[in-house]
């Protein structure tokens, strides 16, 4: 990708947006997410947001979004509860 590209895509793209804004570059970049999904996402807390003081917007950093896309902090994956030497199958 050359400098001017990248200059246009920071420019269409800003890492910092609301909601709606996050849902549509993930339709655009075919990242599969709704923003239903963003919003329960938030709601459950696995997708850290900012609320700014005194609004109702909540602000979405994009490389969380694919932190939590990828499961980077591990979210997904819990590990296994041995209750008595048996382990649980997911």
């Amino acid at each position: 990708m050359s400098k001017d590209q990248e200059r246009d895509q920071v420019k269409r793209w800003p890492d910092v947006q609301g909601i709606k804004g996050t849902a549509r570059r993930c339709k655009a970049e075919n990242l599969g997410v709704t923003e239903y999904q963003l919003r329960m996402a938030i709601r459950s807390g696995e997708l850290p947001v900012r609320r700014p003081a005194g609004s109702k917007c909540v602000l979405i950093y994009w490389p969380n979004v694919l932190a939590w896309i990828s499961c980077k902090n591990g979210q997904d994956n819990l590990p296994p509860q041995a209750v008595g030497g048996i382990v649980p199958v997911y």
